[in-house]
């Protein structure tokens, strides 16, 4: 894994560490993150810190998304001038700057939450993609 691949990972696990992410350990065991410390993670499977090269997080492609939840980031995304599908709902040079700090906070906890592969981690093969069950 190189720099910029770490760097990537660390960001996105570190926004999703309140939501208690699933992560693969090696090839099989399945832990939850529980804390981040530099480039070291922690687990609840053991009280030592493991590298973060060691892990990927278990993500849900953006195309698992139910209408409910594309209903709940649609109503998010509404209320700064977006739709859900990333068209620019009015005219105008400054309608993306009319979505403030927190409902571009909201947007991305919410992502967080659902466990959603925000950042493209399953293309990079930073991550793997999520069964069905474990988020049904």
């Amino acid at each position: 894994m190189d720099k910029k691949d770490k760097e990537l990972l660390l960001r996105d696990l570190s926004g999703r560490l309140p939501y208690r992410p699933f992560v693969r350990l090696g090839k099989k065991e399945v832990c939850v993150l529980t804390g981040i410390d530099g480039d070291k993670v922690y687990l609840n499977v053991d009280t030592d810190s493991f590298d973060i090269e060691s892990i990927k997080p278990i993500l849900r492609p953006m195309s698992t998304m139910t209408m409910k939840e594309r209903k709940e980031m649609g109503d998010i995304l509404n209320n700064c001038g977006l739709s859900p599908y990333g068209e620019i709902k009015a005219s105008g040079e400054d309608n993306i700057l009319r979505c403030t700090a927190k409902q571009s906070f909201l947007f991305l906890n919410y992502m967080y939450s659902k466990h959603f592969d925000v950042n493209h981690l399953i293309d990079e093969g930073l991550a793997y993609e999520m069964p069905e069950e474990m988020y049904k």
